[in-house]
């Protein structure tokens, strides 16, 4: 399915709105690259996302289908999730109620696809791409993950870009007429993380071999190193940002030996030297 990498992730994790608002109004959504301080630029790519995030970066893109569910999606929908009314598009409690259903029997392969749907559906709400300023299934989405052959090659990374392009536009849109108060979507930790591998910590810097990187952070680590960073409450950008040179390499031999780190702890451990030899 893809999703593995958030199976990884430290609970409750930290999260600075000042942080992904001051990233959101710096990021080109052009060239999907932020400009840093000091001439460092920050570059989201699909590669990036799979890094930080431990998520797929290949197959079928997640395409945003609308608003508006065909009736064939909606009857699928009702089937899968066993509602009433198929003109009720599934929400996060149904969602839940999928994932907290007892299995002790096992799954068919009807209840395999409707898990899937659900787990999808939530990762979405939650973590991969909240657009609302509650925890609410993106409409869109129902369109691509009705269908379960969609959900075992799916691009995720891209998804996450595609939305947090969409939140950086509606963020720098809505500066220009000063609203009381800015909506803030997007993937929250991969940009937090993303940006924290960037900036130089000194003593305090995770280590950049340890993928996916959501595992080198805690909610406490994410706190305080974003603290480290302030400028003031509302800018960051305090102190120096790591040589671009060990992040590149550092993410090339990732990607060239990340199936080795799947082998075997033992095996896992010799690359994992080796790539923080290479980063150092």
């Amino acid at each position: 399915m893809g999703l593995g990498g958030l199976l990884q992730m430290r609970p409750k994790m930290h999260h600075s709105r000042h942080l992904i608002f001051w990233l959101l109004k710096n990021l080109d959504t052009s060239s999907m690259r932020i400009a840093l301080p000091r001439n460092t630029i920050v570059e989201l790519t699909e590669a990036s996302v799979e890094r930080v995030l431990g998520i797929s970066s290949s197959g079928r893109p997640l395409i945003d289908g609308g608003k508006y569910l065909s009736k064939l999606v909606k009857s699928q929908l009702c089937r899968a999730f066993r509602n009433k009314d198929a003109a009720v598009v599934p929400t996060v409690r149904d969602a839940k109620r999928i994932l907290a259903r007892s299995y002790t029997n096992g799954m068919s392969q009807v209840q395999r696809d409707t898990f899937m749907m659900a787990v999808a559906a939530l990762c979405c709400a939650y973590m991969l791409g909240p657009m609302e300023r509650s925890a609410k299934i993106p409409q869109g989405i129902w369109h691509f993950i009705s269908n379960p052959d969609n959900l075992r090659h799916c691009n995720w990374a891209a998804y996450v870009l595609y939305v947090i392009k969409q939140a950086a536009m509606h963020v720098q849109s809505n500066i220009i007429v000063h609203p009381t108060s800015i909506r803030l979507g997007g993937c929250w930790l991969y940009l937090e993380l993303l940006y924290l591998d960037m900036v130089d910590l000194g003593q305090y810097n995770t280590e950049l071999v340890v993928v996916p990187r959501v595992t080198a952070y805690s909610m406490y680590k994410v706190k305080d190193l974003i603290t480290m960073d302030e400028i003031d409450r509302k800018t960051f950008g305090a102190r120096p940002v790591i040589h671009i040179t060990r992040i590149k390499v550092t993410c090339t031999m990732y990607s060239r030996f990340r199936s080795l780190l799947l082998v075997r702890n033992c095996s896992g451990g010799i690359v994992r030297k080796f790539l923080w030899d290479l980063a150092h």
